[in-house]
């Protein structure tokens, strides 16, 4: 390490100031985090399975769950987030996904590094990456083991085709993790599918340059046993094949409400960073003299295009395109106006120190005023206020609440209250009751159909909504307390209602006196 970072001291100064500079701009990215509707509802679920040693939970949050077990297709992270935060809390949660996504940038340096680009070249692409990626990790969550593994996904196609084709066998070993940490494995077996289908295509019909008839033949093989293995090394989780058929339903169902699955925005800043990389794709592919093979390119075009599904997807496109890309960067640079780059090597070496001086010093700022007091969660959209309210009352009801809140309320306040909704609705909740929980939030169709057909004792509602409007008009339900946040209506008829009013007073006053409304996780 030390004769490493000597030679590049000594010979290229200019060139590891700027990447220095890159690190140090781009290291509070690392650590930078909100909290996310998910996350309580990961730690209490993962601190459960640690404590039954089992990751069948049994139903026990919600009032309008029928089945007495569902499929939980996070529940290893869940597992790792519980155990990161029982040791370290909040720091050893942030710093777990710092590490992850410092992972991820090294699975594509070491790509970058195999087809011999340009260090600065290299740290600016992955600061552009790590912006990307920022994208779906501003927010602790299980989708951050997806990226992760979809990287060495791609990493071993690059393997396949540029080293030995039997680094493809690889690939089946990282699903027995990736099936029960994200549902984001279906992705990759889409990926893998598409890649198989036209890479046999290539052997068979277009593969002129090859003469050896052993080759084809062993590459075909591969190719076949790849998806027989990582189909049957998908099936090694607690639910086998029944994963398979809530996820689909999860992928087939519309979340147009939540703003992370709508398509991409062409005037946002994710557009932005969307068209930069699509930029470097075309202009790479467009100034290579390397072999561009089209099962690599299709899966190119299937990258490029997934953000306009959902913009949730930008980070996997950022990932899998600059890897794919990889093999052609230095081709493309060496043909195009940046073939006069040489790494700043007749800079002023003077100004190159200075610039290193700088670098280090902005470093240290960020490491000490900006990241250490970073290693932290702070909230402001949940009601805390009538969590603490309905805690302290030991009440025992069932509530409606909106999405999401659901998992900050189990966190704190299960099994005395259940919910009507949370993170779980696409693997826990029927579609039916999905609907009748929308209904509600956005006044819509039969929207008291929640409480008239259920036994809801009641409401958690935001104060900026239809449905607090709504509710105010039902003669059933009383106004009992209000935070910043949410309103809580109580039906006439709670045996607990009196308790309520009275521990209320007490909250009006907690509540009124706070300064802010920043809490910090949990």
């Amino acid at each position: 390490m030390i004769k490493v970072l000597n030679k590049y001291l000594i010979e290229k100064p200019f060139e590891f100031a700027l990447v220095l500079f890159i690190i140090a701009v781009n290291l509070p990215n690392l650590t930078k985090v909100e909290t996310d509707p998910d996350i309580w509802g990961r730690i209490k679920f993962g601190n459960e399975i640690v404590q039954n040693h089992t990751p069948y939970i049994q139903e026990k949050y919600s009032y309008l769950i029928d089945s007495k077990s569902w499929i939980d297709t996070e529940w290893l992270s869940g597992v790792i987030y519980a155990v990161m935060f029982n040791i370290a809390h909040n720091p050893g949660l942030i710093l777990f996904k710092a590490g992850v996504l410092f992972l991820i940038l090294l699975n594509v340096y070491i790509v970058f590094k195999k087809f011999k680009l340009n260090n600065f070249i290299v740290f600016l692409l992955l600061s552009i990456l790590l912006d990307v990626l920022t994208i779906g990790t501003f927010v602790i969550r299980a989708h951050l083991f997806t990226y992760f593994f979809l990287g060495l996904f791609f990493h071993l196609i690059i393997k396949y085709r540029y080293d030995n084709y039997k680094y493809l066998y690889f690939i089946p070993w990282l699903f027995p993790l990736w099936v029960n940490f994200h549902g984001g494995f279906v992705a990759a077996i889409a990926f893998l599918g598409l890649f198989v289908g036209s890479e046999i295509t290539r052997i068979l019909f277009f593969d002129k340059e090859s003469n050896d008839e052993i080759l084809k033949v062993n590459r075909l093989k591969t190719l076949i046993n790849t998806v027989v293995l990582t189909f049957l090394m998908c099936l090694i989780n607690p639910w086998g094949l029944k994963i398979f058929k809530a996820i689909i339903r999860f992928d087939l169902l519309n979340r147009s409400e939540i703003s992370e699955w709508r398509p991409l925005n062409l005037l946002s800043v994710n557009a932005l960073l969307y068209f930069i990389i699509l930029f470097l794709a075309i202009f790479t592919f467009r100034k290579t003299r390397q072999k561009i093979f089209f099962p690599e390119f299709l899966m190119f075009i299937v990258l490029i295009l997934i953000p306009f599904s959902a913009v949730r997807h930008l980070p996997l496109t950022a990932i899998g395109v600059l890897i794919l890309i990889a093999p052609h960067l230095t081709s493309a640079a060496k043909n195009s106006f940046l073939n006069q780059f040489t790494g700043f090597n007749n800079v002023n070496k003077k100004m190159s120190y200075t610039l290193i001086v700088s670098g280090v010093f902005l470093l240290l700022v960020n490491l000490v005023f900006r990241i250490i007091f970073n290693l932290n969660f702070v909230y402001n959209d949940m009601p805390y206020w009538n969590m603490r309210l309905l805690k302290e009352s030991n009440v025992k009801a069932n509530c409606v609440n909106y999405f999401d809140w659901g998992a900050f309320l189990i966190y704190h306040l299960s099994p005395n209250i259940k919910v009507s909704i949370d993170p779980r609705r696409d693997l826990a909740y029927s579609n039916a009751i999905y609907k009748i929980n929308l209904d509600f939030m956005l006044g819509t169709n039969q929207w008291d159909a929640i409480l008239d057909d259920y036994k809801t004792d009641m409401v958690l509602v935001s104060k900026n909504t239809v449905s607090y409007n709504l509710i105010k008009m039902r003669p059933d339900f009383i106004y009992v307390f209000e935070d910043s946040v949410a309103c809580l209506f109580v039906r006439k008829n709670f045996p607990q209602l009196a308790d309520l009013q009275v521990q209320a007073i007490k909250y009006r006053a907690l509540c009124q006196n706070a300064k802010t409304n920043d809490h910090t996780f949990p």
